[in-house]
């Protein structure tokens, strides 16, 4: 399991979770966010920042993760965006 919004720690998770020769059939990214403030008490600017870094930020992290590079073409390391 790894936070969405941290590339790298997405990306270790998914390779400790399949091995080298296996391969990835499926991928499904399940994130959101649940606050048990009011609304009212959260500043504006944090929780939009926080939607965004979890909804498409997270999609295109788990994306970017699970594609394989293509054939003949090794994968780059120490990338992270």
């Amino acid at each position: 399991m790894a936070d969405v919004r941290d590339y790298d720690a997405l990306k270790q998770a998914l390779d400790d979770g399949v091995p080298g020769s296996a391969r990835l059939d499926y991928r499904l990214r399940n994130a959101g966010i649940v606050s048990y403030d009011q609304a009212a008490d959260l500043a504006e600017q944090d929780l939009a920042g926080l939607v965004i870094d979890v909804d498409p930020t997270g999609a295109w992290h788990a994306a970017k993760a699970a594609i394989p590079p293509p054939a003949g073409r090794r994968a780059r390391r120490g990338r992270s965006s």
